[in-house]
């Protein structure tokens, strides 16, 4: 009889966990981005940072900007402000996509209630239009 006592390490059990576990795997849900739906705030932020980088293209942002006016309303302030910079930055590279951008700004800042959302909807409405950003005070 072996009574010997085998230790094993820890990177030893995690292997064997791991063999063990992706036997299930295939037929169970497995975590990853491809199971991410697309409305969730992540999605929507880093689409907004995207699009934050990729404004010098044109032809690339034209359809993608009903989306980012869009996240103007979505619940997450988080969202809200990441769509701020975004629009501000296609703004700045091309006035004419957003033509209306001094008065979306002005109506997104009466109706917002986050604070960090308004200061930074405010420096886009201030680059847009001086006088409605005065107006906004008045």
């Amino acid at each position: 009889m072996n009574d010997r006592l085998t230790i094993s390490t820890p990177k030893e059990r995690r292997s064997k966990r791991s063999c063990e576990s992706s036997v299930h795997q295939h037929n169970s849900y497995s975590p990853g981005f491809s199971n991410i739906p697309m409305n969730t705030f992540v999605a929507r932020v880093c689409a907004s940072k995207f699009l934050q980088k990729i404004a010098k293209d044109a032809e690339l942002l034209e359809p993608l900007i009903p989306t980012c006016r869009s996240c103007l309303e979505h619940r997450h302030s988080y969202v809200r402000k990441n769509a701020v910079f975004a629009l501000y930055s296609i703004h700045h590279e091309f006035e004419n996509l957003i033509p209306d951008a001094a008065e979306l700004m002005y109506t997104f800042l009466i109706a917002e209630s986050d604070s960090t959302c308004k200061r930074d909807a405010f420096v886009f409405l201030a680059h847009c239009s001086v006088t409605k950003a005065v107006g906004y005070f008045l």
